[in-house]
């Protein structure tokens, strides 16, 4: 996943929403993801960095 969202932050993508299961929650939350009023998760991606990594 920490690939696919640097892929994206190449490309100029700002922003992915996915649809999670109440046990994938924490894992995109420890990704950036939010929660958002409809029931997705939505990640801002930093697109001026390619390298999307995840801090403990």
């Amino acid at each position: 996943m920490t690939a696919l969202i640097g892929w994206y932050a190449t490309r100029g993508v700002s922003v992915v929403e996915l649809s999670a299961s109440r046990d994938g929650e924490p894992l995109y939350a420890d990704l950036g993801f939010r929660c958002t009023d409809y029931p997705a998760m939505r990640l801002s991606v930093p697109v001026e960095r390619g390298d999307f990594t995840v801090e403990s």
